[in-house]
């Protein structure tokens, strides 16, 4: 009955969207199987989406990633990479179209390029810090190993 209400007081396209978010909403991501790489393309993705529509968001990691211009290390051992971002960030690249049919520019090409390069410093660190503590991990179950079977036997 509540349904029936709703229908004939919320327009259709408002409904469809709804359905979708609630469909989608239980979807939780499984960070624990993601790749270095797909966790960095989120942190970009969150960055790059504030205060611009979803579609140009999305549009502008791919674009970007097309490009491989979202590679950490290419960024990292680049000296001109952000000014390389911004400058596409800057050209009409990206969806959705403008009602003239124009693809669009990013919106804020110069305040969110800026913000890559402390991410990315703290993804570097973080990434090489974990790795070597599984490489210590790793060594030290390897010199455990060693020595249980050296006095052992």
């Amino acid at each position: 009955m509540t349904r029936n209400i709703i229908d004939s007081y919320v327009p259709q396209k408002v409904m469809y969207h709804y359905n979708e978010i609630e469909k989608n909403q239980n979807k939780k991501t499984d960070w624990k199987n993601k790749t270095e790489l797909e966790i960095w393309n989120e942190l970009c993705f969150c960055i790059l989406s504030g205060n611009v529509l979803y579609d140009l968001a999305k549009s502008v990691i791919e674009i970007l990633n097309k490009k491989e211009l979202l590679n950490p290390y290419w960024i990292n051992e680049t000296d001109n990479a952000l000014s390389i971002i911004q400058l596409v960030l800057e050209t009409p690249n990206f969806e959705p179209r403008k009602k003239n049919g124009e693809l669009r520019k990013y919106r804020y090409p110069k305040k969110e390029q800026s913000k890559l390069l402390p991410l990315l410093r703290f993804y570097i660190l973080i990434t090489i810090q974990l790795k070597i503590f599984y490489m210590l991990r790793i060594l030290t179950l390897m010199l455990e190993i060693f020595l249980l079977n050296k006095f052992q036997g």
